[in-house]
């Protein structure tokens, strides 16, 4: 049994990404350590937040891209 988790351990854990042995583990350490608690609440904020993102390119960038596509006649249908 693994005594301390890394943070990346517990992003694996998060997303479902540990064996059962260690989702056992990893939780039982959960209730017991308060730091390693501390870090997985931390991290499930910041993985929620990062859920909420929307991201769109700038009008430039699609201006850019469609000008390419005309000029590869992309858009024309034979």
């Amino acid at each position: 049994m693994k005594l301390s988790y890394t943070e990346e351990d517990i992003i694996r854990f998060i997303y479902k990404e540990t064996t059962p042995q260690e989702d056992k583990s990893i939780s039982e350490e959960l209730i017991n350590n308060f730091e390693l608690r501390k870090t997985y609440q931390g991290l499930l904020q910041v993985l929620n937040k990062l859920d909420q993102v929307k991201i769109q390119p700038s009008q430039t960038s699609i201006n850019i891209i469609l000008e390419y596509s005309q000029s590869m006649n992309i858009n024309e249908v034979h």
